[in-house]
């Protein structure tokens, strides 16, 4: 049974080009109980930062996989303004 989770300690972020980074981090997903939000280029990073905003706590994670060989740069700023203390683990 699907349960609605209001918010999550670790999101991660995965190519959605690219489903070797999606795949390899579903085992990251499952440890951490973590959803794996997936990157289609700048036209998805709002509705993936309107998401960590929403549903992780300040001392949250978020998990880039594959980095900004994946994910872009611009991107990934944008997801750092958003962290707590502006840090967050790349993968």
């Amino acid at each position: 049974m699907l349960q609605r989770l209001e918010s999550f300690d670790s999101i991660i972020i995965a190519s959605g080009y690219n489903f070797a980074d999606a795949l390899t981090g579903s085992y990251l997903a499952s440890a951490e109980n973590a959803p794996i939000l997936l990157y289609y280029g700048e036209a998805s990073i709002a509705q993936n930062v309107d998401f960590i905003t929403e549903k992780l706590p300040p001392n949250g994670k978020v998990y880039i996989l594959g980095g900004t060989a994946r994910v872009s740069d611009s991107s990934v700023k944008k997801i750092f303004a958003i962290t707590a203390d502006g840090t967050f683990p790349s993968l």
